[in-house]
């Protein structure tokens, strides 16, 4: 009797862990990335958000002072509409200089230096001017609907093959559409 207890203990965790059920969900049911994974909620209703953060790093010298790597703004990946599944990134990045800046998408989250999803020159580059630059593309990537993914954005001029060449990073939160 004590052997049929246990078991059904464990599979009784073993069904919330499937199933992604956590405490904190107030309705019982399965998690949004559960959900998506498992294909219940196609790409078009979902998005992944990010707010990019600067790494921690200082430009050159300026009059004997370092100044501090001061660039931000905001990702979100969808779907470009119901019947297609490619990746549509709207992203504005807050930054003085007028360059051109090359970027990626990543497995994991900022800082963890893996391969991006495409090599980094299939990424269209984000053109700054004025103190900002913007981008709405479709990308030729399918749009996530499991995993943890972050976008780097690389100095200009660098291949973006490196963590060193970071720039600034947002790590990517999955969402339902419109939240």
């Amino acid at each position: 009797m004590r052997f049929h207890t246990i078991t059904v203990a464990a599979v009784g965790v073993a069904a919330l862990i499937g199933t992604g059920c956590t405490s904190s969900q107030a309705s019982g049911g399965p998690s949004l990335a559960t959900q998506a994974a498992t294909g219940a909620i196609g790409p078009a209703l979902l998005q992944w958000t990010g707010t990019f953060r600067p790494k921690q790093q200082y430009n050159a010298t300026f009059g004997g002072m370092q100044q501090r790597n001061q660039t931000g703004g905001k990702v979100t990946l969808t779907a470009p509409n119901g019947s297609q599944m490619h990746a549509r990134i709207d992203l504005t990045l807050d930054f003085n200089d007028a360059v051109r800046l090359p970027w990626a998408i990543a497995p994991g989250g900022c800082g963890s230096n893996t391969i991006p999803l495409m090599s980094v020159p299939q990424f269209p580059e984000i053109s700054v001017s004025n103190g900002s630059g913007t981008l709405d593309e479709v990308l030729s990537l399918g749009l996530p609907t499991a995993g943890s993914f972050h976008v780097n954005v690389y100095n200009s001029g660098t291949s973006g093959q490196d963590e060193a060449d970071v720039l600034t990073c947002a790590s990517l939160t999955l969402g339902r559409r419109g939240d």
